[in-house]
């Protein structure tokens, strides 16, 4: 069983020889009480990218909408599309628009309105009900997301690894060149402000955009999370990036955190912290070797002939049928 917040900072101060040792964290005022706490959630954002720890790791799900097909009225030489029946469902930065006087990649820049909208691109011809079919290529990431374990990026219902990432090059080669699509699904990470507020958003992007002829499919991908405490709210376990509350636990052993919070907390006050740096170092380093499992490698020769090899192919002269 972890220890809580409390109980890592009652164990750390006993060792230390700070008593009396704390029966709060959280909301105490006693200063030296206050800075363990800002040095343990340090310790913590400190941990959580030293390495990719078994614990951090997550699985994210996409599964793309199908496209929202409507009509609207266009005006060559003007990004402003009206007389859009509803413009419900649509979102600034995460639709693209495609209809025989849009330009390529086309994407919705802003909703003016419950019937009109801005593209980021100009209408090449003045029409009125023109078919627009509106796919949603960018999806958030979520809100723990550090970074991607890679070659985890797959389309489970098509059964195809994902191609990605892909470069900002490869990217407009895509979207703006000759040939822009092909039987394989494409990602990348993109950066996108969140509609009509100023929050930027890191987001899934895959390439080609959903249409209208795909059926529902699961994209899936694994990633390294950045949340690194864990804590219970109605009988439901949950992650977040800080130590918020006396009854949090972490990820990270307990050990870890004991001597880490040691050290930090002696070097805050200059004191000489080498012998707790050498005791936190050794039980980190042991934490890491005992975190993951490993494979054995086999030095012997294969117990089993390979199917292909210079023993059963000769060097020439094949037969011609």
């Amino acid at each position: 069983m972890a220890l809580t917040l409390l109980q890592i900072v009652a164990q750390a101060q006993a060792e230390l020889g700070l008593f009396p040792v704390a029966t709060s964290v959280v909301g105490n005022t006693d200063t030296t009480v206050q800075q363990m706490l800002a040095l343990l959630n340090a310790l913590g954002r400190d941990l959580v990218t030293e390495r990719d720890w078994a614990a951090q790791q997550r699985t994210g799900i996409v599964n793309p909408d199908a496209p929202i097909v409507t009509t609207g009225d266009t005006t060559a030489g003007s990004p402003f599309i009206t007389n859009i029946p509803s413009t419900a469902g649509l979102a600034p930065a995460y639709f693209l628009c495609t209809g025989q006087t849009i330009p390529a990649a086309a994407r919705i820049q802003s909703i003016a309105g419950p019937t009109s909208l801005t593209l980021d691109s100009e209408a090449t011809t003045t029409a009125t009900g023109v078919q627009l079919t509106f796919p949603k290529d960018r999806y958030d990431l979520p809100s723990d997301f550090g970074h991607f374990i890679n070659q985890t990026q797959w389309d489970r219902t098509n059964h195809w690894q994902l191609n990605g990432p892909m470069s900002p090059q490869e990217d407009e080669w895509v979207r703006s060149g000759i040939v822009t699509t092909g039987p394989r699904r494409r990602f990348r990470i993109t950066s996108v402000y969140g509609g009509a507020s100023a929050t930027l958003n890191r987001a899934f992007e895959i390439w080609p955009a959903p249409a209208t002829t795909d059926g529902a499919s699961t994209l899936s991908y694994e990633y390294v999370s950045l949340s690194w405490v864990r804590y219970i709210s109605v009988g439901v376990a949950f992650i977040k990036a800080s130590f918020t509350a006396d009854t949090d636990v972490c990820i990270f052993p307990d050990d870890v955190m004991v001597t880490g919070l040691k050290r930090r907390f002696w070097a805050a006050k200059g004191f000489d912290y080498q012998d707790y740096d050498m005791e936190f170092q050794r039980a980190k380093q042991k934490a890491i070797s005992q975190d993951t499992g490993a494979r054995t490698l086999d030095m012997r020769r294969r117990k089993w002939p390979v199917f292909v090899s210079p023993g059963n192919i000769q060097d020439g002269n094949f037969p011609s049928s």
